[in-house]
């Protein structure tokens, strides 16, 4: 029995080629053998900036899916599961009860998630539901209230120009918050620039996007129109970006990784202020102490400039 699987990134990046070459929709469908509405859907899901982008489609799609993950991105796990259903008329508790009680399958996955599969869009386009001996047209899970998206105007970092990410110009920054122990809300603003990796640490007393997104402001301000964009997570603290004078992007959601330089930096503050540090025993003093370390630090992708150096060779500071 041919069950629908998800487009993988491989078949993305295809697509991807397939456009690159001028072919149209019904010639990539055959292609890859799929439904011209498939492609189609893909496209228009995976376009940003007016081009189709295989990876952000695939983040996108990833960051959709449930909390747990298994069924949707395990090929053995959902074909085993959909034939037990179908062909067999197993319950979902009996599937699960069955992979536990049998290791060699190498499968593992509850009885709930099992559930929230077959109520799925894909489970429900299979018509599953239907197969089961109580046939509720929805299970009564009590789901967590989805979190609304309280950045407005948000620009995904998908859309973030080649000169930012090649690091070919200055004036491209990347903030984070580091929280400190001990304080409701004290922590403290890392920012680095891109190219240079000056980076600038500020002591902040509340995780209010006020006054953070003030402090930033205060910071680099100082830059005038040399503070040209900043990347951010998704975290609310940054829900003001927009008062900021310079272009702001935003990482994928739970996507860290895509702002690794201020990851880094984050890093080496550890290093230098352990996570289990006190607030008590963090000073104004002490937090300059380690960005003046940072700052005059030679760096390998610098070529053993330091940071403070790369800065004046930019004819940033005079």
């Amino acid at each position: 029995m041919q069950y629908y699987n998800r487009l993988s990134l491989e078949e993305r990046e295809n697509i991807n080629h397939c456009l690159k070459l001028g072919m149209n929709i019904t010639k990539i469908a055959e292609h890859l053998n799929r439904s011209k509405s498939t492609i189609s859907r893909e496209i228009k899901r995976g376009t940003t900036n007016n081009n189709y982008c295989p990876v952000y489609s695939e983040e996108r799609f990833i960051s959709r899916l449930s909390r747990n993950k298994a069924l949707f991105l395990d090929d053995n796990l959902r074909d085993f599961v959909i034939d037990k259903i179908i062909n067999c008329r197993w319950s979902p508790a009996a599937i699960s009860g069955r992979i536990k009680a049998f290791p060699d399958l190498k499968l593992k996955s509850s009885y709930e998630t099992i559930y929230k599969f077959v109520f799925s869009k894909e489970g429900i386009a299979l018509n599953l539901p239907s197969y089961l001996k109580r046939k509720k047209k929805v299970r009564g899970f009590h789901y967590r209230k989805a979190k609304r998206n309280t950045i407005i105007d948000l620009v995904p970092i998908a859309t973030r120009p080649e000169h930012i990410n090649d690091r070919s110009e200055f004036g491209h920054f990347e903030a984070d918050l580091l929280i400190i122990s001990g304080a409701k809300g004290t922590n403290i603003i890392s920012i680095i620039e891109r190219k240079t990796r000056w980076s600038k640490l500020i002591y902040n007393q509340s995780k209010g996007s006020n006054p953070v997104i003030s402090k930033i402001n205060s910071t680099l301000g100082i830059l005038s129109e040399q503070f040209k964009s900043i990347t951010f997570d998704r975290g609310k603290e940054f829900a003001k970006h927009h008062e900021l004078p310079a272009k702001t992007f935003f990482c994928n959601p739970h996507s860290p990784w895509q702002k690794g330089a201020v990851e880094n930096l984050n890093g080496r503050i550890r290093a230098l202020l352990p996570k289990n540090s006190s607030v008590r025993g963090v000073s104004i003093s002490h937090i300059d102490w380690i960005e003046n370390i940072i700052n005059n630090t030679p760096l390998k992708v610098l070529g053993y400039l330091t940071p403070l150096e790369a800065l004046y060779k930019n004819n940033v500071l005079r």
